[in-house]
């Protein structure tokens, strides 16, 4: 499980999300279990499920049209101290990370309500 303490900052225009230093040494560990390739995720809000979807290598041939989180920088980044991830509305192995993205949900009211939640708590990349 990651929380918003787990969160270092968020890129919103790239929906990319910095975690923190634990977390990449337990993704390290257990990489094959925790963050793993085709593993479900859900994003909740006050412990309310919001949206769902699929841990997935971004080079991955499945055709997905749900959310998708990618593992930006796993163990074959040492270098790095934190662990990079990015979410995305939908699988496309095309498309480059680094592109702005949307929040992965078609509702705008959600999104504002996250984007502010993050701003509140100051871990919202400008």
């Amino acid at each position: 499980m990651i929380t918003e303490d787990d969160i270092v900052s968020y890129d919103w225009t790239h929906q990319q999300l910095m975690l923190t230093s634990q977390l990449r040494k337990k993704y390290e560990v257990e990489y094959m279990t925790f963050l793993a390739d085709f593993s479900p995720f859900v994003v909740t809000i006050d412990q309310q499920p919001v949206f769902g979807g699929m841990i997935l290598k971004q080079f991955s041939p499945l055709a997905i049209d749900f959310p998708v989180l990618y593992v930006l920088n796993g163990p074959t980044h040492p270098d790095e101290d934190l662990l990079s991830i990015a979410l995305r509305p939908t699988h496309d192995y095309q498309r480059k990370l680094d592109a702005p993205s949307s929040f992965p949900s078609s509702d705008s009211q959600l999104a504002d309500s996250v984007r502010q939640h993050f701003v509140e708590i100051g871990k919202l990349a400008r």
